[in-house]
């Protein structure tokens, strides 16, 4: 089935979409989307690390900076921009 085009895998698994896969972490073949997830958010964490330091500085172009990055990581992961057929 790792050949067919993903609507069709998951029409033909019946496998979750967006953030459902948290459901299926029981299955062996969803637990490394688990690892996947969070190294995806690692950067978030980093970046929240230095919003306090930029703050401190008042260093203002890099704390915009930060926080426009952690925003746009939010919103991707939020789903809201995902194309929904």
């Amino acid at each position: 089935m790792w050949a067919l085009p993903a609507p069709e895998y998951l029409k033909a698994t019946g496998m979750p979409t967006g953030w459902n896969w948290i459901v299926s972490l029981h299955h062996g073949d969803t637990l490394p989307l688990l690892g996947i997830a969070i190294l995806a958010g690692v950067p978030l964490a980093a970046l929240a690390v230095l919003v306090p330091f930029y703050a401190r500085r008042r260093d203002w172009v890099y704390l915009f900076i930060a926080v426009l990055q952690i925003g746009v990581i939010v919103l991707a992961a939020s789903g809201v921009l995902a194309v929904v057929h």
